[in-house]
């Protein structure tokens, strides 16, 4: 996945009227305002409700569903890569909470929907925050920890203590 595809992707999504918002490695990278390594995928946050929507406008593009479950859409393009879907319920104080099978459901705060930079681009992204919170369930990888004391330097944040064992 490369920053024009990224890019036109989202173009693609906005042109339909879907709203999202870059998560995972572009999110870092959207955030920082360069590209810090290479991408495998391109995770997005988006409605619930314009879930069905951004799927059609994808499919329609190209792309073909991989897998479909709660909290979570894959879909995959020949040449341009995999887009992962992370359908979110918007409450009445503008949190975000991920429709997943979860005990404890992940929250992207209102405060949480920012900006940052893709190529120059202003593009809609998750904040720092809430990019260093949301690793906390997923593996630890090298990447994660390298995205996450980017993101600590950067914006002055403390660096959480369980990256001490990656």
């Amino acid at each position: 996945m490369n920053s024009n595809t990224v890019l036109r992707v989202l173009d693609l999504l906005a042109i339909d009227g879907v709203q999202v918002w870059l998560d995972g490695g572009w999110g870092v990278d959207a955030l920082l305002g360069r590209i810090t390594r290479t991408h495998d995928d391109l995770d997005l946050v988006l409605a619930l409700d314009d879930t069905p929507h951004a799927v059609q406008v994808l499919v329609r593009n190209g792309y073909r569903v991989e897998e479909e479950e709660p909290g979570r859409v894959v879909l995959e393009h020949a040449t341009d890569g995999r887009i992962d879907l992370h359908p979110v319920r918007f409450d009445e104080r503008g949190n975000g909470v991920q429709v997943q099978p979860a005990e404890s459901p992940l929250v992207y705060p209102e405060d949480g929907f920012v900006s940052g930079r893709i190529l120059g681009r202003t593009v809609p992204c998750i904040s720092a925050e809430v990019q260093i919170h949301t690793r906390l369930g997923y593996d630890r990888s090298a990447k994660h920890k390298r995205d996450s004391v980017a993101l600590c330097s950067s914006f002055g944040l403390q660096s959480p203590k369980y990256w001490d064992d990656v």
